[in-house]
């Protein structure tokens, strides 16, 4: 922090990205919208709980109480699901690692049974909270999450019988830094520039495959 008000008082311009610096002469931020990461999720699972569960649904949320971006993300999609009279929903805590995300995931399917639904707050506890649904067929447990990636849309989304539904993502990586130099252009402009670059996110789900795939395919040079 004391860096960067520095380059603020010499009179430049600082856009951050991802991260944001906890200074009040922070004006320009370009990243993720964590709120809406959880809330669009939620959205999804309430009309996919209404469609297709007669509108009741038992949820585990798999969380973080230590990083913000968790908490916002958590705060969007119970938001959400909390508006259905018929959810019934429990928290659980994770470090949002895949270690995490089994061994929570576990606790959960012995103790109950019943769960239908889990959301995860991040890639990691989606991962580990895969692998334990996995090992336990019997469960008929659905799954949905943040953060889309090359491994899960190939290996999770797309295998038959997939049980991920839904993962809400920010859009392709490379769009943060270029709105962060978009947004340097702006502001060095004579006149003001926005305060906030908002990168855009996006619902992938089971019965989009196609969009999937396009996921896949736009990723191409990644993909070894």
């Amino acid at each position: 922090m004391p860096a960067f008000e520095r380059a603020v008082d010499a009179g430049i311009p600082v856009v951050t990205w991802n991260s944001k610096v906890n200074s009040p002469k922070s004006k320009y931020f370009v990243g993720v919208n964590n709120y809406d990461l959880g809330k669009n999720t939620g959205a999804f699972a309430v009309d996919y709980i209404k469609n297709k569960m007669g509108g009741k649904a038992k949820i585990v949320v798999i969380g973080t109480s230590k990083y913000s971006v968790g908490i916002d993300r958590v705060r969007g999609f119970v938001d959400q699901i909390k508006t259905l009279p018929g959810i019934e929903n429990r928290c659980a805590a994770g470090r949002g690692i895949q270690r995490t995300g089994l061994s929570v995931t576990e606790s959960i399917l012995q103790a109950h049974p019943e769960t239908q639904i889990i959301w995860c707050w991040n890639q990691g506890a989606l991962l580990g909270s895969l692998a334990a649904v996995k090992a336990n067929p019997n469960n008929k447990v659905l799954l949905m999450g943040t953060d889309m990636s090359i491994d899960l849309a190939a290996r999770h989304c797309l295998e038959p019988n997939s049980v991920l539904v839904a993962v809400t993502t920010q859009q392709h990586v490379r769009n943060r830094p270029y709105t962060s130099i978009k947004e340097r252009r702006t502001i060095s402009l004579p006149r003001e520039g926005a305060k906030r670059g908002a990168v855009p996110l996006k619902t992938y789900t089971l019965d989009n495959k196609a969009d999937i795939q396009k996921y896949l395919d736009d990723r191409k040079d990644l993909i070894k």
